[in-house]
């Protein structure tokens, strides 16, 4: 018994015995309570791509077979929340397995070509959002003049904050607090060398972009905010514009989801659970372009 309702532990059998249309109408009414925090924030699966997810787990049929009893459809999206239950039944080595492949983020490298014919002064302009990238151009001139070019990890261009996370996780030490650091957090402080904590309070995160930043409609930039609510305008998701179609993001605030780059046709798809999210962008004030650096 809890103050304010009632906690409820199904026996494993119960639960595996559900069919999937029954746990799909169970499933949808425990997700609106943040409470239960399996069916809140499950593992989500793009459908089209989930057979291919599956055989590289390297689970044995069996234990595939058990995995996909316990899968459901919520909106656009294949779904699991019974990670308990998978621990029981399956040996150490094989959860070990599936664990791995839960959370595992699909990223990549994204590197910036350089040679004869490229504007220096313009990739400068482009990326010195911070002021860091101005001490590089000694570095990129040198490079844009090797023959057949060459190419830089972008990594190198972002600010400190960003930089040091991107392809990492974070230590569970810091995540020991009422709130993680998520996706809001991590977006607005992008660019500042010190992480503000007031950014893991929404409503501060929200009231920061209603009066620091105004709605872009025009081509994105490096260090736009593209934000993704639901159809109550509830923002579900914040990340950072680079470039290329790229954004910087951090899909959660479990201290097992690392920074990572992503496409936007792929963020999006991440987020569009239940209904197609909403996508904002937000770009910083002129006249407060600096204060937070």
């Amino acid at each position: 018994m809890e103050t304010n309702g009632i906690v409820v532990l199904p026996p494993p059998e119960s639960v595996l015995a559900l069919n999937r249309s029954s746990r799909e109408r169970i499933y949808a009414v425990l997700s609106q309570f943040e409470q239960n925090h399996a069916q809140y924030d499950p593992f989500r699966f793009r459908p089209e791509k989930f057979d291919q997810w599956c055989a590289d787990t390297g689970l044995g049929r069996v234990q595939l077979e058990l995995f996909r009893q316990l899968i459901y459809m919520e909106g656009g999206s294949l779904c699991f929340a019974d990670s308990a239950i998978v621990q029981a039944l399956f040996t150490p080595s094989d959860f070990h397995r599936l664990v791995q492949a839960l959370y595992g983020e699909r990223t990549f490298l994204m590197r910036m070509v350089l040679n004869s014919h490229s504007d220096i002064d313009s990739i400068i302009k482009y990326w010195n959002s911070d002021g860091h990238v101005e001490a590089l151009r000694p570095l990129m001139e040198s490079m844009a003049k090797v023959p057949g070019g060459t190419a830089v990890n972008v990594s190198y261009l972002l600010p400190v904050f960003a930089r040091v996370r991107l392809y990492t996780f974070a230590t569970p030490a810091a995540n020991h607090r009422p709130h993680y650091e998520n996706c809001f957090w991590t977006a607005m402080n992008f660019f500042r060398e010190q992480p503000d904590p007031r950014f893991f309070n929404l409503a501060y995160t929200r009231r920061a972009l209603e009066t620091d930043y105004v709605q872009a409609s025009d081509p994105l930039r490096y260090g736009d905010l593209i934000m993704l609510s639901d159809s109550s305008g509830r923002p579900i998701h914040l990340c950072v514009y680079l470039a290329d179609d790229v954004v910087f993001t951090k899909n959660g605030g479990d201290c097992l989801q690392p920074w990572v780059l992503m496409k936007i046709p792929d963020m999006r798809a991440y987020y569009n659970a239940v209904e197609p999210a909403q996508m904002t962008v937000y770009r910083r004030r002129p006249s407060l372009a600096n204060a937070s650096r």
